[in-house]
């Protein structure tokens, strides 16, 4: 009866394991996600300018994570980490898929929110994507490079070129590290994802401007880059 008993508590407990672990997790994770805060937004100016143009960035819940759509700017940062937060505790299905659709915006800010991006799939695999004619341009394709799967429509574009330096420092010296060290953390991001892709971008001289170089996943994936991992369902080549 003893040993029956002691069984029986051995396998509650194991039974409550998973979700303490997921809530221990949880709690890891909006930690993370407050200490980049306040590194990211404490007074950085990014080398990537946003366009005045462009459509603020929107990040909302969705059924299978979140989606970022418009602009990434500083103001971008706190919003979209409190709904990963969200996405990754509300999570049901073992994942959490990161839509994308943005011109880009301020590169230190798209790289801030990559780091969130890693903290997370501490706890849960992230997937980024991008759905029909949509884009994921110049800062953005930081923010895509750190999904654990990227998957994108045939369609879906992206622009790489090298960061436009937005920084206000009159020493020229200062300026130029500035710069090199953006487009440095900028082409190491991309590469962490492919880097045969940006080795094969350098060789075309993309990154030797700020002028835009445009690709479809389609063609991506039929030049054999693993930039973007898989097509979309329903899509050739894309799987079921």
């Amino acid at each position: 009866m003893r040993s029956r008993g002691m069984a029986t508590r051995r396998r509650h407990a194991a039974s409550r394991r998973p979700a303490r672990t997921s809530r221990v997790g949880a709690a890891c994770l909006l930690l993370l996600v407050a200490a980049a805060l306040v590194v990211g937004v404490a007074g950085r100016s990014g080398p990537a300018a946003v366009d005045p143009e462009a459509w603020p960035a929107r990040v909302t819940l969705t059924r299978a994570g979140l989606a970022l759509e418009g602009a990434i700017t500083p103001a971008t940062l706190p919003g979209f980490a409190l709904v990963l937060a969200a996405a990754v505790l509300l999570d049901t299905d073992g994942r959490t898929v990161l839509d994308l659709d943005s011109r880009g915006g301020n590169l230190d800010a798209a790289l801030l929110m990559r780091r969130l991006v890693k903290a997370a799939e501490i706890l849960i695999p992230v997937e980024t994507s991008v759905g029909p004619g949509r884009s994921c341009q110049s800062a953005c394709a930081v923010l895509f490079a750190a999904g654990a799967s990227r998957a994108a429509d045939p369609t879906a574009l992206f622009m790489f070129h090298a960061p436009a330096s937005t920084g206000s420092s009159a020493d020229p010296a200062t300026s130029s590290r500035t710069a090199v060290a953006a487009e440095g953390s900028y082409l190491a991001a991309l590469a962490d994802a492919d880097p045969d892709l940006v080795r094969a971008l350098k060789a075309r001289g993309v990154f030797d401007s700020t002028a835009p170089s445009y690709a479809r996943a389609g063609d991506i994936v039929a030049g054999g880059w693993r930039f973007v991992t898989r097509l979309h369902p329903g899509t050739p080549g894309g799987g079921s």
